[in-house]
């Protein structure tokens, strides 16, 4: 969405009242995102967290498949 929106990670973090740096680390995945921050983020682009979380929780087919 940031992307697509064509807005920096330093403009996001800026409006998130975050460091670019501890931003960066977010979405390449070597922090987690505090539940604020990713408010913040569902706020700022007007989407909400399930948007964002579909991508990243995988789904167990088999589990959901009846026998």
């Amino acid at each position: 969405e940031r992307i697509k929106q064509n807005i920096t990670q330093q403009e996001l973090a800026q409006r998130l009242g975050i460091s670019y740096s501890y931003y960066n680390n977010i979405e390449k995945g070597n922090r987690s995102c505090p539940i604020e921050v990713l408010i913040g983020i569902c706020r700022e682009f007007g989407i909400s967290a399930d948007r964002i979380l579909r991508d990243f929780i995988p789904v167990d087919t088999e589990k959901n498949i009846k026998q």
